[in-house]
């Protein structure tokens, strides 16, 4: 009778510790549906918040859009000029004026913390359209080492929209602008 008792014993035990797992495996389960939904938040609410930005065609500054504002920078200080400051079509004009020649491709690392920081910029922002802001580097004659570019700037948590099909001239930088002098004269007054 001790063998019956003891068998049913284990019997209910086993069944018990069987449920118990059963219940466990249900709340894992649920656990990971809750954690899988909370990661399609996650990524959904990561992807609204990268925006695909349009890039111009940085080749020729000529025909660039006009841009809502423009930003100066100087060795780390920041200087904007909106539409309806009086300095910003000049500043628009003297620094169009800087393409002589047609533009080259450059193989270049452009360091956005260095620029933040060290020398001077000026930056075209859109920011009543989906246009990607442009930076332009100011150097003044002899610029020797300093190559005076232009380029497309996507941000470091934007991403160059899908449908220009990676057109060189919207991702690379281009360069050989002439010197800066007449332009940072003007912005520096």
């Amino acid at each position: 009778m001790n063998n019956k008792l003891l068998f049913i014993l284990i019997v209910v035990i086993l069944f018990a510790v069987g449920l118990s797992s059963c219940n466990k495996i249900s709340n894992q389960s649920t656990s990971s549906k809750k954690a899988e939904s909370a990661t399609q938040k996650a990524e959904s609410s990561k992807a609204e918040s990268i925006a695909v930005l349009e890039g111009q065609d940085v080749s020729d500054i000529t025909k660039l859009k006009t841009p809502d504002e423009l930003v100066y920078l100087h060795d780390g200080s920041e200087t904007v000029f909106n539409s309806d400051n009086p300095k910003f079509q000049k500043i628009i004009q003297l620094n169009s004026t800087r393409q002589t020649n047609q533009l080259d491709v450059l193989k270049l690392f452009i360091d956005y913390n260095d620029v933040a920081n060290y020398g001077d910029y000026l930056i075209y922002k859109y920011t009543k359209s989906n246009y990607a802001a442009i930076y332009f580097k100011l150097a003044p004659s002899p610029d020797g080492d300093f190559i005076n570019w232009v380029v497309n700037y996507y941000g470091s948590k934007l991403i160059p929209g899908y449908a220009q099909n990676y057109d060189q001239s919207k991702i690379e930088a281009y360069g050989y602008l002439a010197p800066a002098d007449e332009l940072l004269t003007y912005l520096k007054n």
